[in-house]
């Protein structure tokens, strides 16, 4: 088994006090992040079924920076992961199924936390 099934691990949303003047700002760039997140998901799945290093490349250039701002651990551990995964032509296909599952229930679990925090806004 290539990953470890956890809880999401906190998201840190101190930063945005840091970079944003109002919440109203910190709330849309988490919107924005949604939605590169909802790109990404399925992004990284084709780059992962058909190993293609480009798409991989250009979809974690998109969301790393905001991964790491938000310190969204889980999830870009398991995106570095990733790149091994594509370049691995000797890997069957069901442990490569297995791993795409849990990379999308990362990204489900990111978004669905992120998604909740603007709710209770």
């Amino acid at each position: 088994m290539w990953y470890k099934e956890e809880v999401l691990a906190p998201i840190d949303y101190s930063y945005l006090d840091l970079l944003f003047d109002n919440q109203q700002e910190a709330d849309d760039f988490l919107r924005i992040f949604i939605r590169e997140l909802e790109v990404a998901k399925p992004n990284i799945q084709k780059a992962l079924t058909r190993r293609n290093t480009q798409l991989y490349r250009q979809t974690l250039h998109n969301v790393s920076p905001h991964l790491e701002m938000l310190k969204v651990q889980d999830l870009g551990l398991l995106l570095q992961q990733a790149r091994e995964k594509i370049m691995n032509t000797k890997q069957p296909f069901e442990d490569k199924q297995v791993f795409i599952c849990a990379i999308n229930t990362s990204f489900d679990k990111v978004i669905s936390e992120i998604s909740r925090k603007l709710m209770v806004r």
